[in-house]
């Protein structure tokens, strides 16, 4: 009898130990990732994902072929186009790259932040409030402007208000919608094709006698009106660099007229 006791108290013990070596779900890809609070957004219920309550998951975008996601959560919004997501622990840690690409490629994200236009930073749009991680999957675009865009510059009905990388350079800035066709010079400020442009200086008189804007900025813009060098473009610096001749201080001295002030 002895003997028979020891071998099932053996057997239980196997099976107990058995019980306890399945791992906890909550343990299995990246469910930590998506239950628990992080920098980036809040705890997830279970239902979002299981909504029959078992380990079935019912969100739209699981291919549990191949055990990924393809949601709204990681690019799958109005007009993007929705990562695939493997569901591993080691993918738990996305950077917004994984998600929306960089930059991502609808409307007028391209020339804001690609390196072929200004590289922006997301945050300069999207981030100078302090929960902007935890509410970017909230279904909505956070639009939150950086100071630099200006102590007035807002973000409504899709078009971008009183921002000063769309102003004419003195203080005075346009409205542009965001996604517009891609911009002229006039669309921020006044050049030749404004019948009475109200730039600083000289600039009307120059235009009426048929100087073109890379006559005087040739470092920034091309004859056709195509920027060159970004950097020098939205600077906050007016940077001149005339054909022939120098330009210094307000003082003009180039090869088609005598000193002047400009």
């Amino acid at each position: 009898m002895i003997v028979r006791a020891t071998a099932i108290l053996i057997i239980l013990a196997a099976h107990a130990g058995a019980a306890r070596a399945q791992p906890d779900p909550i343990d299995q890809g990246a469910h930590r990732a998506h239950a628990a609070d992080t920098p980036s957004h809040t705890a997830y219920r279970c239902e979002t994902c299981h909504s029959g309550g078992g380990a079935v998951v019912t969100i739209d975008g699981w291919n549990a072929a191949s055990k990924s996601c393809a949601v709204y959560c990681h690019g799958g919004f109005a007009g993007g186009r929705p990562s695939t997501v493997q569901w591993t622990a080691a993918a738990a840690r996305l950077t917004c790259v994984a998600c929306h690409g960089y930059p991502p490629a609808t409307k007028a994200h391209v020339i804001h932040a690609g390196r072929e236009g200004y590289g922006m930073r997301c945050a300069v749009c999207h981030g100078p409030t302090a929960d902007w991680l935890r509410r970017h999957t909230g279904g909505a675009a956070l639009i939150a402007l950086d100071a630099r865009a200006g102590i007035d510059a807002a973000y409504g009905n899709g078009s971008c208000a009183n921002v000063v990388c769309h102003s004419n350079g003195r203080g005075t800035p346009r409205t542009v919608a965001w996604g517009a066709d891609k911009l002229s010079c006039a669309s921020c400020h006044d050049d030749e094709t404004t019948p009475a442009p109200r730039m600083s200086g000289q600039h009307g008189r120059h235009f009426r006698i048929g100087v073109a804007c890379a006559d005087c900025h040739g470092g920034v813009v091309d004859r056709s009106k195509q920027i060159v060098d970004r950097t020098l473009h939205v600077n906050g610096t007016v940077d001149v660099k005339v054909l022939a001749g120098r330009y210094s201080a307000g003082i003009c001295a180039p090869a088609c007229h005598e000193t002047r002030a400009w």
